[in-house]
C-alpha cells in the first residue's frame, strides 16, 4: 500500500488523514457557522433600530398632525364664543386653556410613545447584535475545542509517533 507523504520524511495511512480531514472540516464548519450566526444578528439589529426609528419619526409626524388639529379644535371654540356674543374672559377663557392643555397632553403622550417603542427597538437591537458575539465566540470555542480533540484523536492513533510510518 502506497502512503501519502506528510511532511519531511513522513507517511501517514489513509486513516489518519482521514481525521485530519474531518478535523479540519469540523473546525471550519465550527468558526464559520459563528462567524455567519453574528453577521446575521448584526444585519437583525440594524433592522430592529431602523424599525425604532420610523416608528419615532411617525410618532412626530402624528404628534404635529394631532397639535395642529387641536389648534384648529381651540379656534374653533373661540370663533363659536365670539359669534355668540360671549367674551373670551372667565369661564370662557377657562375652557380653552382647558383645551390647549388636553391638546399638549395628547401630543406628548404621542410622542413619549414614539420614544419608548424607539428605545424598545434599540434595546431589542442591542440583545441581538449580544447574541450574534456570543455565537461569533462559541464557534470560535467550538472550533477549538475541535481541533484539540482532533489532535488527540490524532495521537492515539500514532500520527505524532516519532518514527516514521514507511510503505510496504
Amino acid at each position: 500500500m502506497q502512503m501519502l507523504p506528510f511532511g519531511p520524511r513522513r507517511c501517514y495511512d489513509p486513516v489518519t488523514l482521514m481525521m485530519a480531514a474531518a478535523t479540519a472540516v469540523s473546525v471550519g464548519t465550527s468558526v464559520y457557522g459563528g462567524i455567519q450566526s453574528n453577521k446575521a444578528a448584526k444585519d437583525e439589529a440594524a433592522m430592529q433600530a431602523q424599525q425604532g426609528e420610523l416608528a419615532y419619526q411617525e410618532a412626530q409626524v402624528n404628534a404635529t398632525n394631532e397639535a395642529f388639529n387641536q389648534t384648529q379644535s381651540v379656534q374653533r371654540q373661540k370663533l363659536a364664543f365670539l359669534s355668540s356674543g360671549v367674551s373670551l374672559e372667565g369661564s370662557p377663557l377657562m375652557v380653552l386653556d382647558q383645551s390647549r392643555q388636553y391638546g399638549q397632553s395628547q401630543v406628548d403622550a404621542i410622542l413619549r410613545q414614539g420614544s419608548a417603542q424607539k428605545s424598545l427597538a434599540d434595546q431589542e437591537a442591542k440583545i441581538t447584535k449580544n447574541k450574534g458575539r456570543a455565537a461569533l465566540v462559541s464557534g470560535i470555542g467550538s472550533g477549538i475545542s475541535k481541533a484539540i480533540g482532533g489532535g488527540v484523536d490524532m495521537n492515539k492513533a500514532g500520527a505524532f509517533d516519532s518514527k516514521p510510518v514507511t510503505s510496504k
